[in-house]
């Protein structure tokens, strides 16, 4: 009961009380600012135009009587207002004024809200007398290291520093005849929000020095125009003092290959596992050199030792180089051919390479460890693919089939089978099939190669053909026929490929006889 009465005392109390009043309407108003009091003949002047609380639009046709609008533009924000909190619009206006004069902006209106006026001095252009001094335009040249070693990277940066507009700029930058250098940009503009703000055109590159002494580097020089304002311009000509470069010798013998550079690595791989060689395999090893803040010609050429049982053949050099920031990462990448020839072991040398390491003033060394590599005896499959490269397609077929162990069995009685079925037939006959089947091969090459229009492909095979004196004295004829076509003086006729393929692959299948010897190599 007690608590009931509490509740209705509470919501009479709440009934009775006054409502706060109603957000009270800031009073409607108009403002015009103007950023400056004077402007020259030509410029354009700024002015805000705020209002807030408006029924109507603000009329600004009294702008254009004696101005043109060059731009505007519109926006609103939120503002305490005489303490109440308002929207305020704003239009940000660019105005150009028509002649010389007093130049009065406004009163605008918007139904009874009526704006201020604002008056500006339209004078003639006038230059005043102005000297830019060094917290106006300064120009600097410096080096990250005054005392390099030869060849050392060094980098030479040269930056135009200036608070104001310039105009008309020459550069002349110093003479770097005789020294390896790399741009890493030039004339890179940029601003720098430090000391009150700085526009900045800046030029860097890469030097590497190529003797010792002393280097000198001569200073830049900038000339131009600068404009402070539209009255206070200037000329000006700024020269940076030379650089000086103490380089020292190299600290290697003048027998050795100097390397100077902040990280270099040694690396290779191979296109196979070397683990898995056998005698007869080949195998691309590729040696990697990785070096920072050297050029790729500064890195020497790594070599491989002659090894038994190995054959090498080098196989060339490739060298790249990429800029990352102020630094250079060069790459020389060599590769070579390597052939096992039998099946022992064999092994690799080290692979060294010295350098000087620039971050610590050490030397240094890069290895690539020696290796043993257990080269393999090749297997029956591959000794038996190599020696039947060329050979018959029975003969082929026939290895096919006792290579299979179901039917290994079955290997001799069947060579057995056809030896008397030959005999029977008679051992020329089966020879001369045999020459007629090398014939038409050789014949149907002929034929690809004229087809192909390869005539010293065609003359290259007739020449292998005639190491039988029979096939000699019928192709002689074509084969001098074909050979004073293709390497006679004076304009020859092209000769008819097709018409000499047929010609030498009928005097082949007269004349060719079969030549049996053993195709396997040696181990």
């Amino acid at each position: 009961m007690v608590m009931r009465f509490a509740v209705l005392l509470l919501l009479a109390l709440a009934l009775l009380s006054p409502l706060p009043p109603a957000a009270a309407r800031p009073a409607p108003f108009i403002t015009i600012v103007l950023e400056t009091q004077e402007a020259f003949l030509g410029d354009t002047v700024v002015i805000d135009v705020r209002w807030s609380g408006l029924d109507e639009p603000v009329d600004f046709s009294p702008l254009t009587q004696a101005a043109t609008v060059v731009r505007e533009t519109a926006g609103t924000y939120i503002a305490v207002v005489k303490g109440e909190v308002a929207e305020i619009a704003s239009r940000r206006i660019e105005l150009l004024p028509h002649a010389l004069g007093r130049l009065q902006l406004g009163p605008l209106n918007a139904g009874d809200t009526v704006s201020n006026s604002v008056a500006i001095e339209v004078t003639e252009a006038r230059t005043v007398e102005w000297t830019p001094g060094p917290d106006d335009i300064r120009l600097e040249q410096t080096v990250s290291r005054p005392d390099p070693w030869l060849q050392q990277e060094v980098v030479l940066d040269i930056a135009l520093f200036t608070r104001h507009p310039i105009r008309d700029e020459k550069v002349v930058l110093p003479d770097l005849a005789g020294l390896r250098t790399v741009t890493v940009y030039k004339e890179r503009r940029t601003l720098e929000e430090a000391d009150g703000g700085w526009s900045k055109i800046a030029w860097r590159t890469l030097i590497f020095p190529q003797r010792s002494g002393p280097v000198a580097i001569a200073g830049a020089r900038v000339s131009g125009a600068i404009d402070k304002s539209r009255a206070e311009r200037a000329r000006f000509d700024l020269a940076a003092p030379a650089t000086d470069l103490a380089v020292k010798p190299a600290a290697f013998a003048a027998t050795q290959w100097w390397v100077p550079a902040s990280r270099l690595t040694l690396a290779d791989s191979w296109s196979k596992d070397p683990r898995t060689l056998r005698a007869g395999d080949e195998v691309e090893r590729t040696i990697t050199v990785s070096a920072r803040d050297v050029l790729p010609e500064q890195i020497p050429d790594i070599a491989m030792d002659e090894t038994r049982g190995l054959a090498i053949t080098p196989l060339g050099v490739e060298r790249t180089m990429k800029l990352d920031g102020e630094r250079i990462e060069a790459q020389a990448v060599r590769r070579f051919r390597i052939r096992a020839m039998s099946p022992v072991p064999v092994f690799l040398d080290t692979v060294r390479l010295r350098w000087w390491n620039t971050e610590d003033g050490s030397a240094a060394e890069a290895v690539i460890p020696a290796r043993r590599i257990d080269i393999g005896i090749p297997d029956r499959d591959s000794l038996i693919d190599h020696a039947l490269a060329d050979a018959p397609w029975w003969r082929r077929l026939a290895e096919r089939l006792g290579a299979a162990a179901g039917l290994r069995p079955l290997l001799f009685p069947a060579l057995a089978a056809v030896a008397v079925g030959g005999l029977a037939i008679g051992w020329r006959r089966r020879a001369d099939m045999n020459a007629r089947f090398r014939a038409r091969r050789q014949a149907r090459k002929l034929g690809a190669l004229a087809r192909a229009g390869d005539g010293e492909g065609l003359y290259r095979l007739l020449r292998q053909a005639t190491a039988e004196p029979a096939v000699h004295r019928a192709v002689a004829p074509l084969l001098a026929e074909l050979e004073a076509s293709l390497f006679g003086p004076g304009a020859t006729p092209a000769p008819d490929l097709g018409w000499l393929a047929r010609r030498a692959g009928r005097a082949l299948r007269q004349t060719q006889q079969r030549q049996a010897a053993s195709a396997l190599p040696p181990l």
